[in-house]
């Protein structure tokens, strides 16, 4: 059975209420992604609307105060055991435009499935461009992070992040693997060190 739904007390202040089209949906068709905090809402990276709506608020913040970094945390689709995301019909209009098929056909493993998962990887990708290439002309001094899902061999799959083109291209200057648990570290660190090359950095935080 689903887990019981929570809902915040502010929830009606949030973007999740005010802009519901702007949520990823899941395969299921769940706008939301649980886990033990509650439900979390993801801003869908192919609906444009919201992108350029999240890349105006950068710009206000590099426009107005000098920043010495920008950090990118949740730049990735949501992951959740079992379930899929990405599947709104302007996502999969996109897809089917280019592949001819429908993702909602699309079974994991099956045809179509690494040209489904490269297709969201690509956008989430783009959409990090932007945001850097925008930081380069607003605040060219300013450095731009990312939290990445540490496990690269995997986190294309789970998480639809790229993190290793990101920092093979040099495409952000730093990235924070999310590696929670002091027994995986070693492991993880070293995929990112070799990610990293002599251009980028990678910080690991001990809790």
């Amino acid at each position: 059975p689903s887990p019981t739904r929570i809902i915040s007390p502010s929830y009606s202040e949030s973007l999740a209420a005010k802009k519901p089209e702007w949520l990823c949906i899941s395969k299921s068709g769940n706008n939301y992604v649980y886990n033990e905090y509650g439900n979390g809402y993801f801003i869908n990276p192919a609906n444009e609307e919201a992108c350029d709506y999240l890349l105006s608020v950068y710009e206000y913040l590099m426009s107005n105060y000098r920043l010495d970094a920008l950090q990118l945390d949740y730049i990735r689709y949501p992951y959740e055991s079992g379930e899929y995301f990405g599947y709104d019909e302007h996502t999969r209009d996109l897809f089917k435009a280019e592949y001819g098929a429908d993702p909602a056909d699309i079974t994991a493993g099956g045809t179509h499935w690494d040209e489904w998962i490269d297709f969201r990887c690509d956008i989430v990708t783009d959409f990090v461009k932007r945001i850097v290439e925008t930081a380069a002309e607003k605040a060219p001094w300013m450095s731009v992070s990312a939290d990445i899902a540490p496990n690269l061999s995997e986190s294309r799959r789970t998480h639809l992040q790229d993190a290793e083109k990101w920092m093979k291209n040099g495409i952000i200057n730093s990235a924070l693997p999310m590696a929670y648990g002091n027994n995986v570290v070693p492991m993880y660190a070293g995929y990112t060190v070799e990610a990293c090359g002599d251009d980028v950095f990678s910080y690991i935080g001990l809790g």
